[in-house]
């Protein structure tokens, strides 16, 4: 605007008239166009020039250089009403403006050097990024036996050990959960069934009015088996939960434990020609009977259930018990057939070396022999 204001008072410059143009400063007055300088005329054209307007042309050798020359040319009238064209042209040093404009590109080409690096970057990251979300989303039991793969970052690196530990930490815990509940189902289903027949025998006794002492025998079974549930139960979840908490020890008679566990798993043998010869010797002993009595019911259950016609000696001293299963028939009995059923083996050999209990067992011609001799809390 200050431009436009000072080219209109130059405009009223006297002495003015055609072919005599002006110059003041640095600006030339002329009274028709083709008074201008020519290259000013050459650049501004007379159609677009309108009164009280002006023309501004700038001129450069390239769009990424800086502007060479400028041409201003302008229209108004003095105070008499003539025209009068007020114009300027200079050229502006170019020293030094190929220099600037190699600086411009290579400044354009490295923005552009770095922004494709910057997305390569972020690209690759997204794509190792992408390959944890799948790992871990196919994490399965099995896979997670394995070691995490690399991510190739650090952080990706330790977030997928994070993920892996936590995942497979849950796995841990629920297999020991199913375990518990494999050898709970396994364990308590003989004293439950001594519960449900016992107060089946019980109802049957009141109705037939037996005398109280009868109904006695039967509730001192039910107690008995009531409390081996909550003994095997305890053992049961420290076995599952495998940390250094103690299962308690109780002073108890292994001979009554022995001899219990034998009439309670009695009915293994109807149907069957099984002789039972048991030998037992009073003694009592500080151990944990949940796992003491998750012992001696499995190798009974075995024996009772190895032997369709023979004979099953129980023998038990003060502080061990064996078990010897002969049957009548040599083909009763195979080399191939396992000693005991998977599950309870398991729970026998485990129990075995959590106690420190000196665990035998030998297949021989017709039967099985098992042995094992119990540590007392203050033998160990």
């Amino acid at each position: 605007m200050s431009l436009l204001l000072t080219m209109g008072e130059l405009a009223k410059v006297e002495g003015v008239s055609n072919g005599n143009p002006v110059s003041v400063l640095v600006f030339s007055i002329a009274s028709a166009w083709q008074d201008i300088p020519v290259d000013i005329q050459a650049k501004c054209a007379q159609a677009n020039l309108q009164l009280n307007d002006v023309c501004v042309v700038v001129t450069r050798d390239s769009i990424f250089s800086v502007p060479n020359a400028i041409f201003i040319v302008s229209l108004f009238t003095n105070e008499e009403g003539l025209l009068r064209f007020v114009s300027h042209s200079a050229l502006i040093n170019a020293s030094g403006t190929a220099h600037t404009s190699l600086i411009f590109i290579l400044a354009i080409i490295a923005i552009i050097i770095f922004t494709a690096v910057v997305m390569a970057i972020v690209l690759y990251e997204n794509h190792s990024v992408k390959r944890l979300r799948d790992w871990a989303k196919s994490l399965t039991a099995t896979s997670l036996q394995l070691a995490p793969p690399d991510f190739n970052y650090i952080e990706l690196n330790s977030l997928a050990k994070i993920i892996h530990g936590s995942l497979n930490s849950v796995q841990v815990t629920l297999e020991r959960e199913h375990q518990f509940l494999r050898n709970a189902s396994h364990e308590l289903r003989t004293p439950i069934t001594v519960i449900n027949s016992n107060l089946a025998l019980l109802e049957k006794m009141k109705q037939a009015n037996k005398s109280e002492q009868q109904q006695q025998v039967v509730l001192g079974r039910i107690t008995r088996a009531n409390s081996t549930m909550l003994h095997i139960t305890e053992t049961l979840l420290w076995l599952s939960r495998e940390d250094e908490r103690s299962v308690s020890y109780s002073l108890l008679r292994l001979d009554t434990l022995v001899e219990s566990a034998v009439d309670s798993l009695r009915y293994l043998l109807f149907g069957k020609q099984v002789s039972v010869q048991l030998e037992t010797l009073n003694s009592e002993l500080e151990l944990p009977l949940g796992g003491c009595h998750i012992v001696v019911a499995n190798l009974l259950r075995n024996a009772f259930q190895h032997t369709d016609n023979g004979i099953v000696t129980i023998k038990q001293g003060t502080n061990f018990i064996s078990i010897r299963n002969v049957n009548a028939e040599a083909s009763s009995c195979s080399q191939d057939q396992p000693i005991s059923f998977g599950l309870g083996l398991k729970l026998i050999n485990k129990l075995s070396k959590q106690f420190g209990w000196k665990y035998h067992s030998v297949i021989e011609d017709r039967g099985y022999y098992v042995e094992v001799h119990f540590l007392t809390s203050s033998t160990q």
